[in-house]
């Protein structure tokens, strides 16, 4: 029998060695286990008991990594699934993991207390109710954040629910302004995420998807945030995808952050479906490291990285890779590769099974 708790130990202990992060090992396999409580030990059936959007092939789990110029910073999202999933199942079962990281972990939910009733209705509409995600630094101690579906309501536009739940988080007025602009160019919100820290800087996260958009217009739409620089919108489709098309295979995501107390945008994220607009993982995978190598970040992490995820030859199919992402801030660019355990699109018998990962020898791949 494979169990989610059997591939995903030994995906992020191959991850943790390859990104030089061995000795926080146990500390991150702590905190998935705790993500993964109720369903980690279930069998991983041949095909995926419930659509989880998390990933194309409805994995409910995932692993990103964040490349700075001089850092490297491991990430895990996960969607809690219920005994039977399904969308209230999984809205029990996250709200049930929520109380489990306060007892464990001391987050801190007040912020996602006021926005409950907004977010966590009875009759949740799809895709999702609530997912969860642990940030990890180089000890391996974990910052957790929760994201929230803008069209959990039926009848419910994506930006009412999220125009509410900026005014009750009390953030300031321009907020409400920048989502009406991106709303009013073609924007659908389609997530809401929370920092659950109570420390100052902890953010908001305010995500839309963008059906058919062009680079110009993306242009314009990121010029709100005051980290933007002009032409990294165009630079960044021009290396990754080979040119400046129309973005309409699959609609492209991007989120503002924001801190209370500061009037504005912290940043503006691009999520491009990597996925959807190349041809395989190996193409993804050179023309990403092509453009983290023109920047000065840290490619060979990148590589060791796909490489401790893969378990296929890249030039086969596309998959492992869904989305990379990029953010300018004032210490410069940061990039992100969203790496998919392709639990339900690629042959089980390709992952070996290893009951103790933390026996394993400490050299990376």
């Amino acid at each position: 029998m494979t169990t989610y708790s059997q591939i995903g130990s030994r995906q992020l202990y191959d991850l943790c060695h390859a990104l030089g992060i061995g000795d926080s090992t146990r500390q991150c396999l702590r905190a998935q286990a705790v993500m993964m409580e109720g369903w980690g030990e279930r069998e991983v059936p041949p095909l995926a008991p419930y659509p989880s959007r998390i990933g194309d092939d409805h994995s409910p789990y995932e692993y990103s990594v964040q490349f700075a110029k001089d850092a490297v910073e491991l990430r895990m999202l996960c969607e809690a699934q219920a005994p039977a999933p399904s969308l209230y199942g999984n809205q029990t079962a996250g709200m049930a993991l929520n109380r489990r990281l306060a007892q464990l972990y001391a987050v801190d939910l007040s912020r996602f207390d006021c926005l409950q009733d907004l977010f966590c209705p009875e009759d949740p509409q799809g895709p999702f109710s609530i997912w969860h995600a642990a940030c990890f630094d180089r000890a391996g101690r974990p910052d957790f954040k929760i994201y929230l579906n803008p069209r959990v309501h039926c009848g419910t536009s994506g930006e009412e629910l999220v125009t509410e739940g900026v005014a009750r988080l009390g953030l300031p007025p321009s907020v409400l302004s920048l989502i009406q602009r991106v709303v009013d160019r073609g924007g659908v919100p389609n997530y809401f995420s929370l920092d659950l820290a109570a420390r100052l800087g902890s953010r908001v996260k305010v995500y839309f998807s963008h059906e058919d958009v062009t680079v110009d217009q993306l242009e314009a739409i990121f010029s709100f945030a005051p980290s933007n620089r002009a032409g990294d919108v165009t630079r960044f489709c021009r290396e990754i995808l080979g040119g400046v098309p129309s973005l309409r295979r699959k609609p492209i995501c991007y989120c503002f952050s924001f801190v209370t107390g500061v009037d504005g945008p912290l940043a503006v994220t691009f999520h491009l479906p990597v996925a959807h607009y190349l041809e395989n993982d190996a193409e993804i995978t050179g023309r990403v490291a092509a453009f983290m190598a023109g920047e000065g970040l840290p490619v060979d992490a990148y590589r060791r990285a796909v490489s401790a995820m893969s378990r296929r030859d890249l030039a086969q199919a596309v998959g492992l890779q869904s989305y990379f992402s990029f953010r300018r801030e004032a210490m410069g660019l940061k990039v992100t590769a969203y790496l998919s355990p392709e639990l339900f699109s690629a042959p089980l018998a390709q992952c070996p099974i290893l009951a103790d990962p933390l026996s394993r020898s400490t050299s990376t791949r």
